[in-house]
């Protein structure tokens, strides 16, 4: 099977094995972080089943409305509340992350939420249009991006 890491380090005239063996080597270890990656998609997957399972447990203690009130409050300390996301639709989807977000999540709620929902903002949309969807961008950016980077840096 043809390495698709540095492929072109191949084409190189009289490349050693010094240079093919390190570019192998950093190979694997990408290998290795992808594995751990989908190990992590899995171990995600684990906690969004059981993330249901709790909520219904909740459900029986609690009612709906309850359950609403405290999500409510709960997005109102943060240091800036998702309240503050104008747009409905990107609210709703960052509001269901729950505080669980992954990088893949974060790009299924960009799509999700259509952030940008027109394929060619510069020429055929309007200058209101342009603002909502930098507005929109904006939003999934302070978060949903901006506090998953926080996360992992701690």
């Amino acid at each position: 099977m043809p390495i698709s890491f540095m492929p072109w380090i191949d084409q190189l005239s009289e490349v050693g094995d010094k240079i093919t063996h390190e570019r192998n080597r950093l190979a694997e270890l990408l290998a290795k972080a992808e594995r751990l990656e989908k190990d992590a998609g899995a171990i995600r997957a684990e906690v969004k089943a059981d993330r249901a399972a709790l909520v219904g447990k909740v459900a029986e203690h609690w009612s709906l409305g309850e359950i609403e009130r405290a999500a409510n409050a709960a997005t109102q300390s943060l240091p800036v509340a998702l309240a503050c996301v104008e747009d409905e639709r990107l609210r709703s989807v960052l509001m269901a992350l729950d505080g669980g977000a992954s990088a893949f999540d974060l790009l299924r709620a960009f799509r999700e939420a259509g952030v940008i929902r027109q394929h060619n903002l510069l020429s055929t949309a309007t200058a209101q249009e342009q603002r909502a969807t930098i507005q929109r961008v904006l939003d999934w950016w302070n978060f949903g991006v901006y506090p998953l980077l926080v996360r992992l840096d701690h």
